[in-house]
């Protein structure tokens, strides 16, 4: 159940209402309270105010506003009261305070004691004829019109190029603007404005007329030195285009002024860096008083010149950039350094560098800040080793800052940190207030994980050694010897980049004054480092007759040449068969030491090549007794006991023309010293042996044409050793083809000189023997042989065998002590000088018989008999068997043989052949 309550005129319900709802546990009642209705009443308007509402009963509002000229000094916030339950109206009534006098305002404005504003100043004020009017000046104040007022002026001065500048006229100038550069064209405007008091009339009956207002305008330049600038060098003045504005025609309201001054207008101005130059606009109102002589009825005009309003611009020029003391005047007072980098190689991690700078100066506008931009230098082909020169990226910034000037600091100081391993410029902006900009630059290196390395792939190599030998043996024992090895040694931060090329100058950062920039000496010049891939010192030493592995304590030469493209070494003691071993030292940038060695051995000897014959039968010769070269065998003696042989090569040409008919090589035996023993050998400075005997037989790989020789033809046989310095030795064996054997001869059996023999009683038996001879070569040697009996050709043979009773001679006769009595018989074979034997001959024989003859019958003339011969002084005696006789003279065949006539009663006759 509810119940609802509800309060009549003029009560308002002020509580609960009262009410019962089953659906309430509690069971209680609520009540609500009537009470009678609140009217607080006419609250009223104070003083110097205006209300706003009119309905005064409980909970009603009413808003105050201050008239215009007076502020709320007291009273609620807002100037809001609220009628209340109390029936009273909340807060106080509003005061309204008078605002601070403005003078000669009409319309002043505030909200409290000291803000107030002029909304409008008098026009007129006064009595009588004189009138006076004012201006409102920034609403603040009211100020009498006794000049024109300079509503705005603006001056824009332009230089060569792009250079311009616009600047505030209309002030007093007090505060100079700086430019940097020669004005060329000057452009000023300006606005004033005057309106000048107008008086009712009638006007005194000795006034014939009156009028004010603006009657001259300008605008000058006025060049004056810096340094005494109250005394002007030149002023050209420029008149506004309003001619009509004059003492006589004063010009009442806003009047415009404009001047467009280029160089032909101010060639009376020698504008120089320093000095000092003013832009005024001139306006000065006055106007004129028409006075009546009532006695002549004469009118004189009387004229009123006022005081005039000026807009000043002050300009300086000022051309020349900041300077630093020690450029300017060789010394700072206070020693600051002009930009100092406190290292200019940081190898600790983290790369935080200090930079200090002080010391700057500027005349004549001052220096106003200093901005340091660090730039990572990137190289000017964008990579690569090879580059020549880094400069600034600008795309590259690291840090920066900008600190302003100030005379109280002497030193300035900036740390910051590198962002990694590289080369980086400080570069420093010092900008006065006119402009001009003097950079300065400085440069540091950044190397914390480089080292000193050694490029196996670039290895050190002896380039006066033979490149044959694999540049092991160089062929002179006298110096240098040459060591090359770009890029063998290398900063591994700078086998890419080179940190250390000449740093340039980059459109981006500008160019930086010699003056101001990184000098050229010292520790990290601007103009580079000469380095080889961050090497800037190579040191090196030498070593002659051993080999070691420990480098030497100190290195006692030092080159320049870096990139090691071939460093002269002048050594000494050096001799055939001798090491030079080479030590280098290489140190980068960064004190980083690394060392390497390299060697080489000296022979400036070739090989000893002899001996070198056609050979045959054990024999050596100087012709070919066949008609194919393919039995020549060749064979020589060959040696080097420095370098030892690296290849044997030999040849055979024509004589005659030189066409070259074979080549071919011989193997180069090598052995080991325990082998020398049975195979003669020389070992070389490496212990290396090799065979010093050599033979060869050509193939018929080695005739690019035909093997076959020419008979009766004069060749070359050229063979050529060469030893591992590649020195080579050539000798050349002229030889003749000679495929014919030498014709025969005779043989006598009997002493040289004498007649052929047929019997002797010694033993020892004499031969002789000629005619043999070569149509082609001479003979070389003959071959003979003893017996019982004439040999055949067979029995002859080279070499000549073991236990054989052939005997070999150059000789034309020998001599032999038959074993017993008997006859005997010597065979002749002739040789050439190809090894070709002639027929074997043999003598007719000789018989030994040292025992006395005895008488063993008379021949009796015409008698019949045996048939006989008998060789006796002058030829050999024949009979028939009729015992005729005749003589043969010395026409005896080779082969006959004699026999010798029985003795008497010795028996019968032998057979005769």
């Amino acid at each position: 159940m509810n119940l609802n309550y509800s309060a009549g005129d003029p009560y308002v319900i002020t509580g609960l209402y009262s009410f019962y709802s089953n659906l309430d546990l509690d069971r209680r009642w609520r009540f609500r309270i009537c009470q009678i209705q609140v009217d607080c009443g006419d609250p009223g308007t104070p003083l110097y105010s205006m209300r706003v509402g009119s309905t005064f009963l409980y909970q009603s509002s009413v808003t105050y506003t201050c008239n215009n000229g007076y502020y709320q000094s007291s009273g609620p916030a807002g100037g809001v009261r609220t009628c209340q339950n109390t029936g009273l109206w909340s807060g106080t009534a509003p005061v309204c305070t008078l605002c601070t006098n403005i003078s000669n305002c009409i319309d002043i404005r505030c909200t409290n004691a000291t803000n107030q504003q002029c909304a409008q100043c008098e026009s007129n004020h006064g009595t009588g004829r004189g009138q006076i009017a004012y201006k409102n000046v920034g609403n603040t104040s009211c100020q009498v019109v006794t000049s024109p007022s300079l509503l705005s002026c603006t001056t824009t001065i332009q230089g060569n190029g792009s250079s311009v500048f616009s600047q505030n006229c209309a002030g007093n100038g007090s505060t100079p603007v700086y430019i940097n550069f020669m004005p060329n064209s000057i452009v000023t405007n300006w606005m004033s404005y005057y309106v000048g008091p107008t008086p009712p009339p009638p006007f005194p009956a000795y006034i014939n007329g009156f009028q004010v207002g603006i009657n001259q305008s300008e605008i000058r330049t006025i060049l004056s030195l810096l340094s005494n600038p109250s005394q002007p060098v030149s002023t050209v003045v420029f008149p506004c285009s309003n001619s009509a504005v004059s003492a006589d025609n004063p010009f009442s309201g806003l009047l415009t002024c404009s001047m467009i001054a280029s160089s032909r207008n101010l060639t009376t101005h020698n504008f120089m860096h320093g000095q000092s130059f003013i832009i005024e606009a001139y306006v000065i109102g006055g106007g004129y008083l028409d006075v009546v002589n009532l006695d002549t009825n004469a009118t004189t005009r009387n004229y009123y010149v006022g005081v005039p309003s000026i807009g000043l611009a002050s300009f300086v020029i000022d051309l020349l950039p900041p300077t630093h003391c020690s450029v300017s005047a060789g010394y700072c007072t206070y020693n600051q350094p002009m930009l100092q980098l406190d290292t200019y190689l940081k190898t600790t991690p983290g790369g935080g560098v200090l930079v200090q700078w002080g010391g700057w100066t500027d005349v004549p506008s001052g220096v106003l800040q200093y901005t340091i931009t660090i730039y990572r230098l990137v190289p000017t082909g964008g990579g690569g080793g090879s580059n020549t020169a880094l400069v600034e990226n600008p795309q590259s910034v690291v840090n920066s800052t900008t600190v302003l000037h100030s005379d109280d600091i002497i030193v300035y100081a900036w740390s910051s940190v590198l962002p990694g391993d590289g080369a980086y410029s400080y570069v420093m902006r010092v900008q006065d207030f006119a402009g001009n900009v003097q950079l300065a630059r400085r440069l540091v290196l950044l190397d914390v994980n480089s080292s000193l390395s050694v490029n196996s792939a670039a290895p050190l190599r002896v380039l006066s050694a033979v490149p044959e030998s694999n540049l092991l043996w160089q062929n002179s024992t006298t110096p240098p010897v040459v060591v090359g090895g770009v890029g063998h040694f290398y900063d591994t931060n700078l086998q890419t980049v080179n940190w250390l090329a000449p740093v340039l100058s980059s459109s981006a950062v500008g160019n930086v004054s010699p003056s101001y920039d990184q000098p050229t000496s010292g520790s990290y010049p601007r103009n580079g480092t000469t380095n080889a891939l961050g090497v800037v010192q190579l040191w090196y030493d030498y070593v002659v007759g051993s080999i070691s592995v420990a480098p030497p304590s100190t290195f006692r030469f030092q080159t320049l040449d870096l990139a090691m493209s071939g460093v002269a070494v002048n050594f000494s003691g050096g001799s055939d068969g001798s090491v030079v071993q080479v030590w280098f030292q290489a140190i980068d940038f960064k004190m980083q030491r690394n060392v390497d060695y390299i060697y080489t051995y000296l022979d400036s000897s070739p090989p000893v090549l002899q001996s070198l014959w056609l050979q045959y039968g054990g024999q050596s010769l100087a012709l070919l007794g066949s008609s194919s070269f393919l039995s020549l065998v060749g064979a020589f003696k060959t040696s080097d006991p420095h370098s030892g042989l690296v290849s044997i090569t030999w040849s055979i040409a024509t004589v005659n023309g030189g066409s070259l008919v074979a080549t071919g090589t011989v193997p180069v035996n090598s052995t080991t010293v325990s082998q020398c023993g049975t195979n003669p050998c020389v070992c070389n400075a490496l212990n290396q042996c090799f065979q010093t005997q050599y033979s060869f037989v050509p193939i018929s790989t080695n005739f690019p044409f035909s093997s076959e020789a020419l008979h009766d033809t004069d060749y070359y046989l050229t063979v050529t050793s060469t030893n591992a310095a590649y020195l080579s030795t050539s000798l050349t064996l002229l030889f003749t083809v000679d495929t014919t054997p030498p014709e025969a001869g005779a043989v006598f059996d009997g002493p040289q000189g004498g007649g052929d023999l047929d019997f002797q009683p010694s033993q020892t038996i004499s031969v002789y023997w000629t005619g043999f001879f070569d149509p082609e070569t001479d003979v070389s040697f003959y071959q003979y042989q003893f017996g019982t009996q004439c040999q055949n050709g067979s029995a002859f043979v080279l070499p000549l065998g073991a236990g054989t009773t052939v005997v070999q001679t150059k000789s034309t006769s020998a001599s032999w002590t038959a074993p017993t009595y008997g006859t005997y018989y010597i065979t002749v074979v002739a040789y050439n000088q190809a090894l070709q034997p002639s027929m074997a001959v043999c003598s007719d024989g000789i018989t030994v018989d040292g025992r006395p003859p005895t008488f063993g019958g008379v021949v009796i003339p015409g008698a019949n008999g045996v048939p006989w011969s008998r060789p006796d002084s002058s030829g050999t005696a024949v009979a028939d068997r009729g015992q005729q006789g005749g003589h043969l003279g010395d026409r005896v065949q080779p082969c006959l043989r004699h026999r010798q006539l029985p003795r008497a009663g010795s028996g019968p006759l032998p057979s005769t052949e």
